[in-house]
């Protein structure tokens, strides 16, 4: 049975809000001139368009009176109604407005308010094209209409503060200028209303009812670390902000969470647990903050979410030169040498018993190839040439995929220095070997 969407006028209504018209689905036979016949609930997006007179049909507007004005200002005039829908008369539909109003007028502020965005932020979301969005007709300020689920999709009978809803993994971010007083965890076991105690354009640091606010040193510290990583790698979200959460004596460690996430709002977060006190700026306190802050970036830049390398290098392989970094380009010298003396002795058990990653590869690789151009040329090669599904990534590397991208991203053959490092078993060389022909367009000598 076809599925019909229904709207019931109020008296006297003009250029009213859809919310206002308590859509809902309903079955059966299709009521003359007051139904939208649509392909299904989630393609149809016509219809917050409709005012006294009007209805739609088969995701068209049809107008059942001829007088124009009484349409939504803009819109499809009786005589001319086509399955672009806003081509009106002596203007096409890339000429449109379509950013909350319309040409001669404005629609209601209750029309297309959602969580995140105010109706002048909103594309114009009645923009039907056999059944789907098209790219020319649903146009917002950060969002591909490719990434973009239908923007009028009914939630509970209606239109009203209806979010957004994008598919795969980049929904909305949080563009609020101000981020809220409190938030309230919903992962893990983490269970705290966290408070903010600091905001600027770039970060927001909560804390828990443990944490006392005279601990200030992670609004300019994780600031200048945020900048720093955003300048280097781009930006991470629309909102870009780096929302830090810090507890004391509970969740001993931390956990990322980036844009792409729904787990913690969409936001890009640093979730760090002390079973001691964050009184001091450096040491673990220091480390342990900005070591969260690299699981971001390899999570999460150049607009592509997953870390392939993420099975070869583990948790901290990468943080040690992607740390090293931060201090030494931040001017912290101290912190720079300090952590430069821990890893140059450090050992791992992966892929060889003994390995010293730092030592043997990450730390070549930046003092010989251009330092953090390096690091920052080998997330760029990721994200485009590596499997993606949209922006996300498909699947994990091997070990031979692992060194061909990062000779690209040196520019030079890093076979030699990966046996120095790691060894080189023969199903690398084989691996190393495909990898060069599938992925030609990552390029060294």
């Amino acid at each position: 049975m076809k599925r019909y969407l229904r709207y019931v006028l109020p008296a006297g209504g003009s250029f009213i809000a859809m919310a206002a018209f308590g859509f809902q689905c309903i079955a059966g036979p299709a009521p003359r001139s007051v139904v939208a016949e649509v392909f299904t609930v989630g393609d149809m997006a016509a219809v917050a368009h409709v005012c006294t007179g009007y209805s739609l049909t088969n995701a068209l507007l049809a107008a059942v009176d001829p007088n124009p004005a009484r349409a939504i200002r803009g819109y499809v005039p009786a005589a001319s109604p086509t399955k672009t829908l806003l081509a009106t008369v002596g203007y096409n539909p890339a000429d449109m407005a379509a950013a909350g109003h319309v040409r001669t007028g404005s629609l209601p502020d209750a029309l297309f308010t959602t969580a995140h965005h105010n109706p002048r932020d909103m594309a114009v979301a009645a923009h039907v094209s056999t059944g789907s969005l098209t790219n020319t007709l649903l146009v917002t300020i950060a969002h591909n209409p490719a990434d973009m689920a239908v923007a009028a999709h009914i939630l509970s009978g209606s239109l009203a503060n209806a979010p957004l809803v994008t598919t795969r993994h980049n929904p909305p971010a949080d563009t609020s200028s101000t981020p809220p007083p409190t938030w309230q965890e919903h992962w893990f076991e983490h269970r705290q209303e966290m408070r903010r105690v600091f905001s600027n354009t770039s970060i927001s640091v909560y804390y828990d009812k443990e944490t006392p606010e005279t601990i200030t040193w992670p609004d300019t510290l994780l600031t200048k670390v945020w900048n720093y990583t955003t300048q280097t790698y781009g930006a991470f979200g629309k909102d870009n902000r780096l929302f830090v959460l810090l507890h004391t004596g509970k969740y001993a460690g931390g956990h990322p969470s980036t844009y792409f996430d729904r787990s913690h709002d969409y936001r890009n977060v640093i979730d760090v647990g002390h079973a001691g006190d964050w009184i001091s700026p450096t040491g673990w306190n220091l480390d342990a903050a900005v070591h969260e802050v690299g699981h971001i970036v390899e999570g999460a830049s150049k607009g592509v979410h997953g870390s392939p390398a993420f099975p070869i290098w583990k948790d901290s392989k990468w943080m040690e030169i992607y740390q090293y970094d931060v201090y030494r380009a931040l001017g912290w010298d101290a912190e720079a040498q300090r952590w430069f003396n821990m890893q140059m002795k450090g050992t791992d058990n992966f892929p060889r018993p003994g390995t010293q990653w730092f030592k043997n590869w990450f730390y070549p690789l930046y003092h010989q190839y251009g330092g953090v151009q390096v690091l920052n040329n080998f997330f760029t090669l990721l994200a485009t040439n590596f499997p993606c599904n949209g922006n996300a990534y498909t699947r994990d590397m091997n070990w031979g995929e692992f060194i061909h991208f990062w000779s690209g991203a040196a520019g030079v053959n890093l076979k030699p220095q990966a046996t120095i490092a790691f060894g080189w078993p023969d199903e690398w060389e084989a691996q190393f070997r495909q990898a060069q022909k599938d992925f030609p367009g990552v390029k060294y000598k």
